[in-house]
């Protein structure tokens, strides 16, 4: 959907997470807060806080942000995770997904 990427992308290249950061003196950046906190899904109000907590017991997942990606197909949100696997994690079963997603 070129209308919906060239939405969540800025002119300068950043993706719109919806999320708000500071960027310290070293260049760091912090997630401080989010505009807008809740994913409407089918009518459903689903705090992304909830599935970041889901997604975080799992053993190999450090971190995972949330946010909300607006469906055309399915006129609602659907939720969207980063996640940050722990160092040496391999999520692929085989070969053939290394080389079609790796």
């Amino acid at each position: 959907n070129p209308s919906a990427t060239a939405n969540s992308i800025t002119p300068d290249g950043w993706f719109k997470t919806g999320d708000i950061a500071i960027r310290d003196s070293e260049g760091f950046f912090t997630i401080v807060d989010r505009l807008k906190e809740l994913i409407k899904y089918k009518g459903f109000q689903v705090p992304p806080a909830d599935l970041e907590n889901v997604l975080l017991t799992h053993p190999d997942v450090v971190d995972a942000g949330v946010v909300g990606v607006d469906s055309v197909e399915q006129a609602t949100e659907l939720p969207r995770a980063y996640v940050v696997h722990r160092a040496g994690y391999n999520s692929f079963k085989s070969q053939a997904e290394r080389d079609a997603f790796g």
